[in-house]
């Protein structure tokens, strides 16, 4: 039995501890969402990949930029998401 919600891009179940769908890959950890049609953005979108929407990011609390690159990052990184320096 599966309680879990359904995935938002393909509709399957999905069990609630999934970062991901198990049918389509589709990342469940929503960081962004695109204005205009409501895809999941990438951490360093600037264009939505669904529709080709600019993104206008808003840097959240707790985010950090990369002391070799200046990526943002999610707070706790550990290494940078864009060139895999070492944060702080």
């Amino acid at each position: 039995r599966n309680d879990g919600p359904a995935c938002p891009d393909c509709g399957n179940p999905v069990p609630r501890e999934a970062q991901f769908c198990p049918a389509c890959g589709h990342h469940l950890v929503v960081r962004d969402q695109c204005p205009g049609c409501g895809k999941n953005l990438p951490v360093n979108a600037r264009f939505c990949p669904r529709c080709g929407r600019p993104v206008e990011k808003q840097k959240a609390s707790g985010e950090a930029a990369c002391p070799r690159c200046g990526a943002v990052n999610l707070a706790g990184s550990v290494f940078c998401n864009q060139c895999g320096e070492r944060m702080g």
